[in-house]
C-alpha cells in the first residue's frame, strides 16, 4: 500500500461532497434532507479520518476493517429508507477500496440484516463471475487513485468511440479513459461513464478540448 497515495485519496475523499445534490440527481434520486446529508458527510469524513491516522502510524489491514465497520454501525440502518442505505454502503466501499480492505461481507448484513445478509454472501460464493478477457488502469489526475477498466466482452468487428470521459468515483474529477480496442463490454466499479465521444467526429485535441468543458462547466453546478 503507497502511504501517500493512500492519504491523498482519503484527503480527496474528503474534500469531496458525497451528499450534495447532484450526487442524488446522479442516481435518479430527491436529496434527503440537509440535516441527515450533514450527518452522513460528517461521518463519512470522520471515518476517513481515522483511515488516514492508521495509514499512517501502519495500522494492519484488520484494524482498518474495525475502523470501518464501527463507522458503518453506527448509523441505525433503520432509521434510513432503502436509497439512503445503497448510497451509504456505496460510499463505504469507495473508503475500504481506498485501504484496500474487504468489506462486502459486512455491508450485507448492515443492508439486509444478519440472516439475509449471510444468505447473499453464500450465494455470491457459487455465483459464475463473468470471465475478465484484459484490464487496465490509469491513474485519476487529481486523487491519483487507479481506475481500473475490465473488459468483459470483445469483437473483432466492432467500432467503439474513440474517447470516452469518465468521473472518478473517489474525488469526481473528470478524465479521458484511453480508447478499448474491439471491446463490446466493459465493467469498472471505479468511475462513471460521463460521455461517449466517435472516432469519427472528435480527434484527441477535440475529446481534450470537451473534457476541459466538461470540467469548467459542471464545476459550477
Amino acid at each position: 500500500m503507497g502511504t501517500p497515495r493512500v492519504l491523498a485519496q482519503l484527503q480527496a475523499y474528503i474534500e469531496r461532497r458525497k451528499f450534495a445534490p447532484d450526487a442524488w440527481y446522479d442516481r435518479g434520486l430527491e436529496p434527503s434532507d440537509n440535516e441527515l446529508c450533514e450527518r452522513l458527510e460528517n461521518a463519512l469524513n470522520q471515518c476517513a479520518q481515522h483511515l488516514m491516522h492508521a495509514v499512517e502510524t501502519g495500522s494492519p489491514r484488520a484494524a482498518m476493517k474495525r475502523i470501518l465497520k464501527h463507522a458503518l454501525y453506527d448509523l441505525r440502518a433503520t432509521e434510513l429508507d432503502t436509497e439512503e442505505r445503497e448510497m451509504i454502503c456505496d460510499e463505504f466501499h469507495r473508503l475500504a477500496s481506498i485501504v484496500s480492505v474487504d468489506i462486502s461481507g459486512v455491508l450485507n448484513q448492515w443492508m439486509y440484516g444478519p440472516v439475509l445478509g449471510t444468505l447473499l454472501k453464500i450465494t455470491k460464493l457459487f455465483r459464475r463471475r463473468p470471465k475478465v478477457l484484459e484490464s487496465f488502469s490509469q491513474e485519476c489526475s487529481k486523487c491519483h487513485a487507479m481506475m481500473t477498466t475490465q473488459v468483459l466482452g470483445k469483437d473483432p468487428g466492432s467500432v467503439q468511440p474513440a474517447w470516452t470521459i469518465i468521473r472518478c468515483k473517489a474525488c469526481n474529477e473528470y478524465d479521458l479513459l484511453r480508447s478499448i480496442e474491439h471491446a463490446t463490454a466493459c465493467h469498472s466499479e471505479d468511475y462513471f461513464v460521463e460521455e461517449r465521444l466517435d472516432r469519427g467526429v472528435h480527434n484527441e485535441e477535440q475529446a481534450r478540448t470537451r473534457l476541459e468543458q466538461i470540467r469548467f462547466f459542471r464545476a459550477k453546478r
